[in-house]
């Protein structure tokens, strides 16, 4: 449960990371298809895009987005 006007922190695959981490497949987002997910109870305060080096050498790319609650 998230409080009007409380914050949520979400960090998910981006549009461009792999289909599988650790052989599992994935879900991959943008900031509007979070968004979309959210609802209009929330707006998008701010979002980057980070890619995360894993010990293997390979990249995963991940988009963090901060949003708050506005709504009912």
């Amino acid at each position: 449960m998230v409080h009007k006007y409380g914050y949520v922190i979400l960090a998910e695959f981006n549009l461009s990371s792999a289909d599988k981490c650790s052989g599992l497949p994935v879900r991959r987002y943008s900031t509007d298809l979070l968004q979309e997910k959210l609802g209009s109870e929330f707006e998008q305060v701010t979002s980057f895009d980070y890619d995360y080096r894993m010990p293997s050498g390979d990249i995963r790319p991940y988009v963090y987005s901060l949003f708050q609650r506005v709504g009912n």
